[in-house]
């Protein structure tokens, strides 16, 4: 029996040797390759990994490529490269934190035949803060196995290090489904419409959240707007055969970002408000400075209040025009 590990990255330099050596301690009742699949990084990524290549050529394989293919381009390849019975997928940046988490995972896949895949809980590592929590939603799952429609509701599994598939599942999926944005979340629930998912409570791996990831480098407001386009994408993918529970996700996500979302534009829009007063205020002084010491006589001192205030008005012309703006992007990020 032999399993594949993928490992993707991309400018992992700080973390990809804790990631590959949480791999290299895996032991059980199995043989193991290691396709490693780094998407053209910038920084010393490709270097190490072609060192633990070098030590460990009988088990690793470093994929070529000569352009960045992004993330699930790259995704696929490594997938493609996979020889294995099964398969499990872990990013240069996250880590597995027991020795024994493919075998507990391919124990429960021979277990439950009925099973496409299975995945552990994780724990949740915020980089900047440097603290360890659980997944909340994985706590509140109350159930040891998933189907597609619980994962459309919540995305209960998170994050692909804690994951491990049957090979001959994903060699079935579609070359379609690589065509839209596809990572861990569309990616499971894809494969768990060939059967359910199985759940392991006990924490095996670490999700790393930090600025320099794919997902959690990015805004709320980028956040919300990829994950509208990318529902309307999944649910044609499907077929509309979950269109509800697609709708109500929508409805659900509008609530839980519009909080986030609203704190970040009235913080964006007081800034800009500033800028614009600060702008037009420095332009009227300026103008009533030049109109004052060009002045011919005292009788033509009142024209530096009408600059003032013709720079004023300008500013909340200005103001205005960002409030409507504003609000228009907020409408266009819901339809």
């Amino acid at each position: 029996m032999k399993v594949s590990i993928a490992v993707t990255s991309y400018n992992h330099e700080k973390y990809i040797k804790q990631c590959l050596e949480s791999i290299l301690t895996q032991k059980g009742d199995f043989k193991m390759e290691i396709i490693l699949g780094d998407d053209c990084s910038t920084d010393s990524t490709g270097q190490i990994l072609e060192e633990y290549q070098k030590k460990h050529p009988e088990i690793i394989k470093k994929l070529q490529n000569e352009k960045n293919l992004g993330v699930t381009k790259n995704l696929k390849r490594s997938l493609d490269a996979c020889t294995g019975d099964y398969i499990a997928i872990c990013e240069g940046d996250d880590y597995w934190t027991s020795d024994e988490k493919v075998q507990r995972q391919i124990q429960l896949l021979k277990n439950h035949p009925e099973y496409s895949m299975c995945f552990s809980a994780v724990t949740l590592y915020y980089e900047q803060e440097g603290k360890y929590t659980p997944h909340n939603d994985q706590a509140k799952f109350s159930r040891d196995e998933l189907t597609i429609e619980d994962l459309i509701a919540v995305n209960y599994i998170g994050n692909f290090s804690c994951c491990m598939y049957r090979a001959s599942g994903v060699r079935r999926l579609p070359e379609s489904l690589f065509d839209i944005y596809t990572v861990d979340w569309m990616f499971n629930m894809a494969c768990s419409e060939a059967g359910k998912i199985g759940f392991i409570r006990e924490p095996l791996s670490v999700y790393r959240l930090h600025t320099g990831g794919a997902w959690t480098g990015k805004s709320n407001s980028d956040q919300f707007s990829d994950l509208v386009k990318n529902i309307k994408d999944y649910d044609q993918y499907f077929q509309y055969r979950y269109h509800d529970l697609f709708e109500k996700k929508l409805a659900t996500l509008a609530e839980q970002f519009a909080p986030r979302n609203s704190e970040t534009e009235k913080s964006k829009s007081c800034k800009r408000v500033i800028f614009v007063l600060m702008v037009c205020t420095a332009v009227g002084l300026a103008a009533a400075g030049y109109v004052y010491l060009n002045s011919q006589s005292m009788q033509k001192n009142w024209s530096w209040p009408v600059a003032v205030l013709l720079a004023l008005t300008w500013g909340a012309i200005c103001i205005l025009l960002i409030r409507r703006r504003m609000k228009i992007t907020r409408g266009k990020n819901l339809k």
